[in-house]
């Protein structure tokens, strides 16, 4: 029992971990195709949260 639970933990993070990464490529490619980094972003954007428009 106690292996099963250990293999769904497993999975679910596995799952987890994908979907992350199908996600930001989707956002990727919606901000137009390059990957942002830590430094690409104005830290002026990052006051007023996610509400924020950017260019």
């Amino acid at each position: 029992m106690t292996a099963a639970f250990g293999a769904l933990g497993r999975g679910l993070t596995l799952a987890s971990g994908a979907w992350m990464v199908v996600d930001n490529r989707m956002s990727d490619r919606k901000q137009g195709g390059g990957k942002v980094r830590a430094g690409d972003v104005k830290t002026e954007l990052l006051r007023d949260g996610p509400k924020v428009k950017e260019d």
